[in-house]
């Protein structure tokens, strides 16, 4: 009887998929597990997943690389920008103004 309560179901569950109990006067008197079959296509990725998840793939690790580049570059332009203060607050020859007599 509780079998055919789900007949033509499905479930992406494993064994034993659905639990029952069932009471009389607030004693059990029967239960156990129902495997329901699984669906036709259960366990296969359908090529418009495979593509999803290939762009996905492709995109995160061009991200990636193009936040690394952006990265590098700002360090080394900055560590450039530094070395070149450095160097004009360190100069031996101080400028200073000449008056021609």
């Amino acid at each position: 009887m509780i079998t055919n309560w789900f007949n033509g179901s499905t479930s992406d569950a494993k064994k034993d998929s659905v639990y029952f109990q069932a009471q009389r006067s607030m004693v059990m008197f029967m239960s156990g597990t129902i495997t329901i079959q699984h669906p036709p296509n259960w366990g296969k990725l359908s090529t418009t997943l495979l593509i999803g998840i290939i762009v996905g793939s492709v995109v995160i690790v061009a991200s990636i690389v193009i936040i690394v580049i952006i990265v590098v570059a700002h360090y080394k332009k900055k560590k450039q920008y530094l070395q070149t203060t450095n160097f004009e607050n360190s100069r031996l020859i101080q400028r200073t103004s000449y008056r021609s007599i």
